[in-house]
């Protein structure tokens, strides 16, 4: 899920919808991330997302 709260403000969430083996649905919130647009050059972002940089999100996925 995307929105745009403001010219530079947007918010993005990426959730999970799972079953789990007791046949009970699992929602889980991988990624969530507020970007703020500065300029057309420059943005700041916070929050749980993954980067592109290291090894790590490929070998510590989900925490396994």
């Amino acid at each position: 899920m995307t929105s745009q709260l403001s010219p530079g403000l947007s918010p993005l969430s990426e959730m999970v919808v799972g079953v789990d083996p007791s046949n009970s649905f699992d929602i889980d919130l991988e990624r969530y991330q507020l970007t703020y647009n500065v300029s057309r050059y420059f943005e700041i972002s916070a929050g749980r997302h993954h980067t592109a940089i290291g090894d790590h999100n490929t070998a510590y996925h989900r925490g396994v």
